[in-house]
């Protein structure tokens, strides 16, 4: 019986967090928020 692979469910929740972070940080602080944050997070998690 083949085990199911754990990253086939990392990635969706890795996303999911990182893009809630990004909603958390603009709704808090429009000011200190920077779009490049959460592109640098998501591209080095998926790059």
């Amino acid at each position: 019986m083949a085990l199911p692979n754990p990253v086939d469910y990392a990635i969706p929740a890795f996303v999911v967090l990182v893009l809630a972070e990004m909603l958390v940080a603009w709704a808090k602080d429009r000011s200190r928020y920077c779009p490049r944050d959460t592109l640098t997070s998501l591209s080095l998690g998926l790059g």
